[in-house]
């Protein structure tokens, strides 16, 4: 379970909730066939919900499963244009990005906030 006691104000997910939410997605669709032309069905969400908060006792709403959809969506889409920036690549024995020192300069500059 997760070191946080319960999904604070600030919206605080833990990785044991995110392997939850995201295993039980997975299910849904491939398994069970829950997906819709924009996305996921309905029902699929709904039972992803009803996982989340059994496993984890939490009282979790709609909203906000598919809030946490939309960081991690977000989330993918700027690693997934790391990787696939030159001089860059994804190590998968460590699930995490490399790089050569140079290629991390040049992609930092500008970006303050970065």
């Amino acid at each position: 379970h997760c070191n946080i006691p319960k999904l604070d104000s600030m919206g605080i997910w833990c990785d044991d909730m995110d392997k939850t939410w995201l295993e039980e997605m997975v299910y849904q669709v491939v398994i069970l066939g829950k997906k819709a032309r924009s996305g996921f069905k309905k029902e699929a969400w709904s039972a992803v919900l009803a996982k989340l908060n059994a496993k984890h006792d939490l009282t979790l709403s709609m909203t906000q499963l598919k809030s946490r959809h939309d960081t991690i969506k977000t989330m993918f889409s700027v690693v997934s244009k790391l990787v696939n920036s030159s001089g860059m690549g994804w190590e998968a024995a460590t699930c995490r990005v490399v790089c050569q020192y140079t290629t991390w300069d040049v992609i930092l500059e500008g970006k303050p906030k970065a």
